[in-house]
């Protein structure tokens, strides 16, 4: 493929870092050449998840993928913008990557944080990021994990998250469903849940 500088078979933030990157900070905000987001996991400039299908890619495509473009179907939001931040290398994480990670994208002007994420550990920092968000606006939809289980999945069950389980079709089939209210159980569940959506 033509213009593929990082030569993934893909048009992605990828071949911006590798074009544009010069090894300086030159916006001097402490991260060198976070031109495509950053990674908080490797702490490097390169976001992208290392394995095909990582929670934080896989969950951006399904967010704001284009249509109309040859690569699949459209995202939730597919006029949306993004900044691409990783914090884990699959799903559990350490949550003060996370909570760099929010404050990075809040101060860039971010207005929702959506995270695909659990943690075995909470911290200070991680509510204090969470606090700093919500004071300027900005929406963390988290994660309520994907362990079929009502634990208490963190960073969402900390105060000013939006903790979300996925609901799906009861049935074989859209066809042969009687509900699309039915619980996914490739999701916790639990008093402190504060929205479903189709998973």
């Amino acid at each position: 493929m033509p213009n593929d500088p990082n030569r993934n078979g893909l048009l992605d933030p990828g071949d911006l870092i590798a074009v544009f990157s010069d090894r300086t900070d030159a916006d001097r905000n402490g991260y060198v050449d976070d031109i495509a987001g950053w990674d908080f996991f490797q702490d490097d400039n390169d976001p992208a998840d290392a394995t095909r299908f990582g929670h934080g890619s896989g969950e951006m495509r399904w967010s704001a993928a284009e249509a109309n473009n040859g690569e699949g179907d459209a995202g939730d939001c597919p006029r949306c913008m993004l900044i691409p931040i990783r914090a884990a290398d699959s799903f559990i994480g350490e949550v003060d990557d996370f909570a760099q990670g929010a404050v990075y994208a809040v101060d860039r002007g971010a207005s929702v944080i959506q995270e695909a994420l659990g943690t075995l550990d909470n911290s200070t920092f991680a509510m204090r990021a969470l606090d700093y968000a919500w004071r300027r606006g900005v929406v963390v939809s988290a994660s309520a994990a994907d362990e079929n289980s009502r634990h208490h999945n963190v960073p969402g069950t900390n105060n000013h998250a939006l903790y979300v389980h996925a609901v799906r079709y009861d049935g074989e089939n859209v066809r042969n469903s009687t509900t699309f209210l039915n619980f996914n159980n490739c999701t916790n569940y639990g008093a402190q849940l504060v929205l479903s959506v189709a998973g």
